[in-house]
């Protein structure tokens, strides 16, 4: 069931480009696991501001857990900034590089990131 659940919502991101004048979300989710019993999990929204028909600017958040077999979970945090330019493929679909630059801040059982 959580796999389903999973991916489900990684659709979602995946093909959310949700358009409001000028603003649109996107985003990504991602899931690991391997066989030793590593488990990743990450969700990444972003909202972006359409400047003009080739630039917009933007604000990512994240989150991060990281659950190895052995040893402490770790939680990360993060936001980035984005420049991004915007090639139209077709009316409702573009070519989206982007620029950002991030910071992150975790936590892994009694140890912080300063």
């Amino acid at each position: 069931m959580k796999k389903v659940l999973m991916l489900a919502v990684a659709a979602v991101f995946a093909v959310t480009a949700v358009s409001a004048q000028n603003w649109y979300v996107s985003g990504t989710v991602g899931f690991n696991t391997v066989k030793d019993g590593d488990t990743n999990f990450t969700i990444a929204p972003s909202l972006h501001y359409i400047l003009n028909d080739n630039w917009a600017i933007g604000l990512g958040l994240g989150f991060t857990q990281n659950k190895p077999d052995s040893g402490d979970k770790t939680n990360e945090f993060g936001f980035a900034p984005q420049l991004v330019y915007r090639v139209a493929i077709a009316d409702w679909f573009y070519y989206t590089p982007s620029l950002q630059v991030g910071a992150s801040f975790w936590k892994r059982g009694d140890a912080k990131s300063t």
